[in-house]
């Protein structure tokens, strides 16, 4: 975008002038593509840059608020969910066939 700014500054009318042997529906098309261009570019000046909110909020978390998050990730992921479900059903099973000692 920075090469077409640069363009319609030094030359604003660079897309509309074209050579010999274009037809008037090309210089049309020439045109609306160096109006849109210029739409743009007005466009950037009237909106503040867009900022990041996620990296905010990263950045003002504290070391507890990291570790909380992370554990809370671990515990709620399926992998998590089905190795607890694996090992209650291999209990289950080891004390339904009497194969462990209860106490």
């Amino acid at each position: 975008m920075g090469l077409l700014r640069q363009a319609i500054q030094l030359q604003p009318n660079f897309i509309a002038a074209a050579p010999e042997g274009k037809t008037p529906k090309t210089m049309s098309i020439a045109r609306e593509i160096e109006d849109i261009a210029r739409d743009l570019i007005k466009h950037q000046h009237d909106h503040p840059p867009v900022r990041d909110l996620n990296r905010d909020v990263e950045r003002r978390l504290t070391f507890a608020d990291r570790v909380a998050a992370d554990f809370a990730r671990l515990i709620g992921s399926w992998p998590f969910v089905l190795a607890q479900l694996g090992i209650i059903v291999l209990w289950i099973a080891l004390n339904a066939l009497n194969l462990i000692r209860p106490w």
